[in-house]
């Protein structure tokens, strides 16, 4: 007769590998130490379900429904481990993608300016971060079609901490404007344009889970310009807009519906 506490046994192994699984799919090391564990935990479980299985006969209703549950884990272990090992091989290629990008710096102009002038990655929150620790700096001018949302969103704090005026000078398009919106003193030069489309991820992955990726980068971008105020008209075309586009927002227009405080002519 199949125990209960066999059932809980199995539970406890599959839940385990699937938590190491998902906590160390950053890192090749990390990700073949999961496999490891969790291989070794799915061999025991799966001996403890062929022992069962050779006494079904004797097992009650109870126990065939544990067995029916157990095998189902089981299941879920393999498909686990098959979508940790592709999204790590997912992620290892947008890293590589991500070495070979140039991302910009902020750094200090001519006039004693905080300024940004191309894509945002780490690289652009870290320096910004770090220009803030100088004293009396109000401005920060920016001019980038875009860049990685993660580090946007590090730039958008930095600007609400420091209470920072921001002012697009050319371009600001994709995840610059959550850094844009982000500040309550947001102006823009008459020329300048605000772009908008869906999500995407660096690099040519084109895999299941790089679309998938992508849809949640766009569902977290639009979150994020809705919860700053931009307009529904605005935010359905954008959905619709494919990442290799642009949809393009005069500052004018972004000036008649309150995200662009003031044009400086």
């Amino acid at each position: 007769m199949m125990k209960w506490r066999y059932t809980l046994l199995i539970a406890v192994f599959l839940i385990t590998a699937i938590l190491l699984t998902q906590l160390n799919m950053q890192s090749l090391p990390g990700l073949l130490a999961a496999a490891v564990v969790g291989g070794v935990l799915w061999v025991i479980s799966l001996l403890l379900l062929v022992l069962a299985h050779t006494r079904g006969r004797s097992l009650r209703l109870g126990s065939k429904v544990a067995l029916g549950v157990a095998w189902v884990l089981v299941a879920l272990l393999t498909l686990e481990t098959y979508a940790s090992v592709t999204h790590y091989q997912a992620r290892h290629k947008v890293a590589l993608a991500l070495e070979d990008i140039p991302f910009a710096s902020v750094q200090l102009d001519t006039e004693g300016f905080l300024r940004l002038d191309g894509l945002i990655g780490q690289v652009s929150a870290d320096s910004l971060r770090t220009r803030l620790q100088e004293p009396d700096q109000h401005l920060l001018v920016i001019n980038s079609p875009g860049g990685s949302l993660e580090a946007a969103m590090q730039m958008a704090r930095l600007v609400r901490d420091h209470d920072l005026i921001v002012l697009v000078a050319g371009e600001c398009s994709s995840a610059c404007m959550l850094v844009a919106n982000a500040s309550a003193y947001l102006s823009a030069l008459p020329s300048a344009r605000f772009g908008f489309h869906q999500g995407s991820i660096f690099g040519t992955n084109q895999s299941g889970i790089a679309r998938f990726w992508a849809q949640g980068v766009t569902d977290q971008l639009i979150a994020a310009l809705r919860a700053g105020g931009i307009p529904e008209s605005i935010l359905a075309v954008a959905m619709q807009t494919p990442p290799d586009h642009m949809y393009y927002v005069s500052a004018e227009r972004l000036r008649r519906y309150g995200v662009v405080k003031q044009i400086l002519y």
